[in-house]
């Protein structure tokens, strides 16, 4: 799905209902500063995550919006850990 469909309907709804099928363990990092997802709309969609896979974690990291490409260095470790 594009993202200007997806913006015209309603997002949120749309990503907590595929969220709610997610069933394998989920790492969300998140940016304490992220403009454009506030981190309560994205732990709330974790929490919806997390009932399906008490597995999952979430992450709360210095930082804004799309840190992989902003701030490498702070999601390696989280990632590291995660997967060791």
């Amino acid at each position: 799905m594009d993202m200007a469909r997806l913006a015209g309907d309603d997002p949120c709804a749309k990503v907590a209902e595929y969220a709610a099928r997610v069933t394998s363990p989920v790492l969300v990092l998140h940016g304490t500063d992220d403009a454009l997802v506030p981190i309560a709309h994205a732990r709330r969609l974790f929490d919806i995550v997390y009932r399906a896979s008490s597995a999952s974690r979430f992450v709360a990291l210095p930082g804004g919006h799309m840190m992989h490409l902003t701030r490498p260095e702070n999601v390696s470790t989280p990632i590291e850990t995660w997967l060791s």
